[in-house]
């Protein structure tokens, strides 16, 4: 049986059980996962797994990076309380359209970048020769959950 640990249904129940939430997509799914970031679900949701897909707000790498950094000023909230895990492969259709994004994101103060999510809150995979197929999903996501859900308990 599963779980939301939230104790019901109401925007406080969500918002207490925030560090129990996770929300990834992969392709044009993962345009989702950062939509959800700046439309309202950092106030719901700490862990944030984009593979694949970049986000479709905001001009170049910059302005995208900074749409998701504005979200997490207007959220209010501290390093520590959202974590972002991003995978692509390095022949994948996305990697030319993420990549960008993420080398600016690196560059601001909301993001600290590295693979232990005890000492950050985001980091960006890339596998070497791995191609745009949802068959590479299951590889990102057994090398990332594992990082997830110890932060902020």
């Amino acid at each position: 049986k599963y779980s939301t640990y939230a104790a019901s249904t109401s925007q406080a129940d969500l918002k207490a059980s925030r560090y129990h939430s996770e929300y990834g997509v992969f392709s044009m799914g993962s345009v989702s996962t950062w939509a959800g970031m700046v439309h309202g679900g950092l106030d719901v949701c700490a862990y944030w797994l984009s593979l694949s897909g970049d986000h479709w707000e905001g001009q170049g790498g910059y302005g995208k990076a900074k749409s998701v950094a504005d979200a997490i000023h207007a959220a209010g909230l501290k390093q520590n309380e959202y974590f972002i895990m991003c995978a692509t492969g390095s022949d994948d259709i996305a990697y030319p359209n993420v990549t960008p994004q993420i080398d600016e994101m690196k560059k601001m103060s909301e993001f600290v970048y590295t693979s232990d999510l005890s000492k950050g809150n985001f980091y960006y995979l890339v596998a070497q020769g791995k191609t745009h197929w949802w068959g590479y999903v299951r590889h990102y996501v057994y090398d990332i959950l594992p990082s997830f859900f110890h932060e902020g308990n």
